[in-house]
Parts: structure tokens; sequence; C-alpha cells
């Protein structure tokens, strides 16, 4: 347990150093919630479209093994209630607050408030959420970590019934941003 304290994130390439060797959902979720991640180091990733009410932004993608996406959320908006195709989800505020709702088959399970630095981990089974922004006024930042990557997702409505398929895109890759109206928060 020591080595896991010893090995703080300061840095992105840190954290995907650490996240190269398979690890149990506990250390990754202390890992994260000891992390510590300078805006310097994040914010180079840190697009958001003009046209979208929030933006994935790639920032590391190891094939089958874990995605690392940075999503800024603009103030007030929100995104579908989604799953993650089998994977397990953890993100960490990084700037701001969020909300998520989670669900579980066809009703609300929990329904929770995440302020900067605090981490959390939705497993795969069964369940599916809805993330936002509730602030008015003030863009929040997620850190994201999916084991294993995926690359579609199903959008659900309300009452736990599923509506479409969807396939990810994001913002920017690798620091680079995709579109004409992304730009990068400072």
């Amino acid at each position: 347990m020591l080595s896991l304290f010893l090995f703080v994130i300061h840095s992105i390439q840190n954290c995907i150093q650490y996240l190269q060797v398979k690890r149990t959902n506990k250390e990754v979720y202390d890992f994260l919630k000891t992390s510590c991640i300078p805006k310097s180091e994040w914010s180079k990733y840190a697009y958001i479209r003009d046209s979208e009410s929030y933006s994935r932004n790639l920032i590391h993608d190891e094939p089958g093994k874990f995605r690392l996406i940075l999503i800024c959320w603009k103030p007030g908006h929100y995104n579908a209630i989604h799953d993650h195709n089998g994977s397990d989800c953890y993100f960490k505020v990084l700037q701001g607050r969020v909300r998520e709702i989670q669900f579980q088959k066809q009703s609300q399970k929990s329904d929770k408030e995440y302020d900067e630095g605090e981490v959390c981990y939705l497993e795969s089974l069964n369940l599916s959420h809805q993330m936002s922004n509730p602030d008015s006024e003030t863009i929040a930042v997620t850190l994201h970590l999916y084991i294993p990557p995926f690359d579609t997702c199903h959008i659900y409505d309300p009452n736990g019934q599923q509506i479409e398929e969807v396939v990810l895109s994001y913002a920017s890759e690798h620091g680079e941003p995709l579109y004409d109206d992304c730009h990068q928060l400072l």
C-alpha cells in the first residue's frame, strides 16, 4: 500500500505510466483520489466546441486496456442518460463541480454532486448515468478513465428504455483540436 502513495500523479504522463499495469478497482480509485494534476498539465487538452454542451477530449488511448479523456462542461449543461457499453468508468473533478445521477435498469439509484478533487467510480454492470454542470457561470472540467475503452454507448430515456446507440466523438485528440469551432480553455 505504501508504494501507491509514493506514486502520486503530478502529470498526465505519470498517470498513463501508472495505468500501464493492470490494477484493482480500489487501487485505481485511490490513485486518482490522491493525484494532484496541476492545471498547467491538463489545460493543454481542455478544448470546448461552441456548438456542443460539453466536449470530450482524447488524451490517451491504450487499445484493449484503457482510455483517458478530459471533458469540459459548459455552465448549466448536461449529457444524455447513457451507459459505458461494458466499461468501468472513473472520473475526477479537476475544476468546478459536476452532478451525476446513476440509474440501474429503470430506476434512479443515486443523485450526487462532486466538488473539485473528488473521484467517482461507476461499475459497468447494468448501470447508466447522466452528468451535468450545475453551475450557471463556471465551466467544469473532469478527467475520465475507461477500462476497457469503448467506442459506442447506448442512450436511454428517463424511463430506462434504450433510444439509440451512438458512436463517440472528440473535440480534440492528443491536444490538437478537430473542429473549427473548437477553442482551448485558458
